[in-house]
């Protein structure tokens, strides 16, 4: 999901504890079990994970995923749906995207807001591909524009511009696909941090691709981490059409993020 420096605006806060051994056990048990199947690895990260990818869409051709996105904490409940993402291809190594959600947010204390949330706009270019590198590195520069100011004040978009430089890197292991990324978030009064991910991805059948990740987030000296993990899958159901789904939580104590998920429609022309 090419969201992390949404994500990173409206998960900073409070210092969180260490996770839980229990919680990592059962967040190992998860992504382990569809792993031990038989299948080839494939590439992993973007939709529907937090964890960006490598890939690009290929020379001319249109990537949309249109979904929707929840995630719910023991405060609020934010949806993002529909959440609007368009990729297009310039060359076989290059990516521009354009993002807009529909954010409906509902609180405790302010009860339930809606509109547009902050748009953004990314240029992602693969400089290393596996195919003749070996591996395949990308960076992904992202621009989160401000929005309009009556989503501003009911607290579903950032006043200001923000900026994330990543870089993503992903390799084919044979037998499980991994993908890790790592990003600096900045802007003119942005909250800085750095966001950070592993992705893995296994094809279980030539239709359906298993995804696990863990994602995190983090100020610029590293506190005020949230880490959370998800499991998800990828399902061919045409040759142009995908169904994307994830699901996860928080891995720390439980006024972090208590459900996160993401199911959407992803069309290739």
């Amino acid at each position: 999901m090419d969201e992390p420096l949404r994500a990173h605006d409206k998960q900073q806060g409070a210092r969180r504890a260490g996770a839980p051994r229990g919680s990592i056990r059962r967040f190992a048990a998860a992504i382990a079990a569809p792993l031990v199947l038989a299948g080839s690895a494939r590439a992993q990260g973007g939709p529907p994970l937090l964890t960006d990818d490598t890939g690009t869409p290929g020379d001319g051709v249109w990537e949309v995923n249109v979904a929707a996105r929840i995630e719910k904490t023991s405060q609020e409940k934010l949806w993002e749906a529909p959440l609007l993402d368009l990729n297009y291809g310039v060359g076989d190594r290059v990516q521009v995207k354009f993002e807009i959600p529909w954010a409906v947010l509902d609180s405790d204390e302010e009860g339930t807001r809606s509109g547009f949330g902050n748009p953004l706009i990314g240029v992602k270019w693969r400089f290393l591909d596996q195919k003749s590198d070996g591996v395949s590195v990308s960076t992904y520069p992202q621009i989160e524009l401000n929005a309009l100011s009556s989503s501003v004040r009911n607290g579903l978009a950032e006043e200001d511009t923000g900026f994330l430089l990543p870089i993503e890197i992903e390799k084919d292991c044979g037998y499980v696909g991994v993908g890790a990324e790592l990003g600096y978030v900045t802007g003119e009064e942005h909250e800085e941090g750095w966001i950070y991910g592993l992705a893995l991805g296994k094809e279980l059948a030539p239709e359906f691709e298993f995804l696990g990740e863990l994602h995190g987030e983090s100020g610029a000296d590293l506190d005020d981490s949230e880490l959370v993990y998800d499991v998800g899958f990828r399902w061919q159901l045409g040759e142009r059409e995908a169904l994307l789904f994830s699901i996860g939580q928080g891995l720390r104590d439980r006024d972090d993020i208590d459900l996160v998920a993401y199911v959407g429609l992803q069309s290739v022309f």
